[in-house]
């Protein structure tokens, strides 16, 4: 479907242009996280390499029980392709639990597009490492999607559920 004026412009923003819905810090039960907004060729290769950790973690077991097989190079040009937008959560102070300043606790990547002639940000993931878990991230980066999405002029946040099963 081709894109519409919205999203065509929304692709074309820099990481820059789309940080100002993002709060460059938050603070969650007492911990506080820095947020960044960065386009693929933005990111570092520490951060990549980090990003897809966290995605191998939460995702290895259930792609390698679902019909899509695990296939790593795919999946990586997927998440790294030019169009792609993640929202970063590294610590925001110096935490002592062992984990650096610069490590990246969460994720979500998305980008805009067109679905059912509808403008949207379409969230391909939304990651967060086991240690980071159970604090709210996840649901302030999906608010964060919508408020991007608003912005940009997107009618709808949407994504796609891996279905799957696992004890908690």
């Amino acid at each position: 479907m081709p894109s519409s004026a919205a999203t065509h412009k929304a692709n074309k923003a820099s990481a820059g242009e789309l940080t100002s819905c993002v709060p460059p810090t938050h603070e969650i039960g007492g911990k506080k996280f820095s947020f960044s907004v960065k386009t693929t060729s933005d990111l570092s290769k520490s951060q990549r390499n980090q990003i897809w950790r966290i995605f191998e973690e939460n995702m290895y077991k259930l792609y390698c029980t679902s019909s899509f097989g695990w296939n790593p190079q795919a999946k990586k040009m997927e998440m790294f392709d030019l169009l792609s937008r993640f929202v970063v959560v590294q610590r925001g102070d110096d935490q002592q639990d062992g984990a650096q300043r610069s490590d990246v606790l969460a994720y979500t990547l998305f980008r805009f597009d067109r679905e059912e002639y509808q403008d949207v940000v379409y969230c391909y993931e939304l990651q967060v490492a086991e240690d980071a878990r159970r604090c709210g991230l996840g649901r302030l980066l999906t608010q964060m999607l919508s408020d991007i999405g608003a912005q940009w002029g997107m009618t709808k946040v949407m994504l796609t559920v891996f279905k799957g099963f696992t004890s908690l």
